[in-house]
């Protein structure tokens, strides 16, 4: 990203921030400050998948191994170097849900 794109980030997040604090409707505020009230929904669309994005679980490593049983187990490591070892037979919708509860840690 740019210098110029991180400040122009950066005014988009005050000006923002200074709407929802005023209590002014986007509208209102946005004709007070000279600018186009779809400027402000844009980019407060942006922000917010921006921070849904970086909620998403990011998987750093998926290894297979055998356990001493010889049973198949997946070993998934999240970002936050959290580790779940998954024996085989495992739902998928059960593992989902896991991974979905251990992301929100």
């Amino acid at each position: 990203m740019s210098r110029a794109s991180e400040v122009r980030q950066a005014e988009m997040q005050r000006l923002l921030s200074e709407q929802q604090a005023s209590g002014l409707s986007v509208r209102r505020f946005a004709r007070e400050r000279g600018i186009s009230a779809w400027t402000l929904y844009e980019w407060r669309r942006r922000f917010r998948r921006q921070e849904a994005d970086a909620k998403r679980a990011t998987f750093v490593q998926l290894e297979f191994k055998r356990t001493a049983t010889c049973a198949p187990t997946i070993s998934v490591e999240l970002s936050s170097g959290m580790r779940v070892h998954v024996p085989s037979g495992f739902e998928e919708r059960e593992l989902r849900r896991l991974l979905g509860v251990l992301a929100s840690c």
